[in-house]
Order: C-alpha cells, then structure tokens, then sequence
C-alpha cells in the first residue's frame, strides 16, 4: 500500500511490478519473511542479464575459471567506454565460463580501478559469488 501511494498506482500495479522483477530475479521472495533486493550471492542471480539455456534439458549455472587478472593503464577506448582518463588505472579481468565441462563464453572485463582497488586474482578465486571461480549453487 505505501509503494501503490508513493507512486500514485494501484496495489495491483506494485503487486504485477514486484512479480516481474522476482521473475527477474532482481528481488527474492521470502516466506514469513519479505520481499529483498537480490544480492549476488543468490545462486539464482547467475543469469540476471545474460540468459543461457539448453534446447533440451534443466538448465544449470556455469563453472567459471579465471584466466588473467592484471591491473594495469586504462587503454584509450577502455577509458572512453568507462567515461574515465586515458591512463587511468583500470582491472582487466579474463574468464572462461564452461556448461557441463564446455567452455562455452570468454568474458574480457575491464574494470575501474579507483573502486576496485584491493581487487586481485587471489580474492577473486576466494569469492563465491557469480563472477568467482566457484559455483555457488553447487549443481554443476
């Protein structure tokens, strides 16, 4: 009712939005206890924006394995896309993502260093979560 009020809708309207980002898995529904905001650790947040699933079959997360982490000097296009300087330090990031032993996707990902800056390849392998090497759902 307080969500229907503050956007002047109707609570059928809240209640079909909160259905949709928990389709989304943009926010978890817990019984007795609430509505949440996902956080990457939900094993189900593994395909938030990138939806992979077999023809056939249960679909299942991807093992991930990180190839390179190096931080170094923002190449021009990189700081161009990342509206940050020329020179900047910035994470790149190498990972190959595998379904049931495939490799299947090379992920490149480029980071600003400013706000990552105790990221190293160590405490990645460490988390847990989707960009990890480990697989927190446990299926695959």
């Amino acid at each position: 009712m307080e969500l229907a009020g503050r956007f002047k809708v109707s609570q059928g309207t809240v209640r079909k939005a909160i259905d949709e980002l928990s389709a989304e898995n943009l926010v978890v529904r817990r019984q007795g206890k609430g509505t949440f905001v996902a956080t990457h650790h939900e094993a189900r947040s593994q395909f938030r924006f990138l939806r992979l699933a077999p023809d056939e079959g249960v679909p299942h997360y991807p093992e991930n394995r990180i190839i390179e982490v190096k931080r170094m000097r923002a190449p021009a296009e990189v700081a161009r896309l990342l509206d940050i300087k020329s020179g900047d330090s910035v994470v790149f990031i190498r990972r190959v993502q595998s379904f049931s032993g495939v490799p299947t996707i090379l992920d490149d990902l480029w980071l600003p260093g400013s706000i990552f800056k105790g990221l190293t390849a160590e405490r990645l392998n460490e988390y847990k979560g989707p960009i990890g090497r480990a697989n927190p759902c446990g299926v695959c």
